[in-house]
């Protein structure tokens, strides 16, 4: 986004804008799971850098997606999780 001194908000005024991004406690995505976003996240977030660590997970790529869905899903799975999706 381009700010111009005068003519725009700054990027600060501006963060209303954006929508709120969803962080979950470390641990709970770690230890205690209770939701299908919580799967998703330590896939994502713990797993992949684990079993990848050269590797930067692509958003685009649907082998990489595919892997963090059957993952996620596993983890669901072991935790009596529903509803782990690709759309989420």
């Amino acid at each position: 986004r381009v700010i111009l001194p005068r003519l725009t908000s700054c990027f600060e005024c501006s963060l209303d804008m954006f929508p709120p991004q969803k962080v979950y406690p470390m641990c709970t995505i770690a230890d205690t799971p209770r939701l299908p976003e919580h799967c998703i996240s330590y896939v994502h977030l713990l797993l992949w850098p684990k079993v990848f660590p050269d590797t930067k997970l692509d958003t685009d790529n649907p082998e990489h997606m595919k892997w963090i869905f059957e993952r996620a899903k596993d983890r669901a799975n072991n935790h009596n999780i529903e509803g782990v999706t690709y759309m989420l």
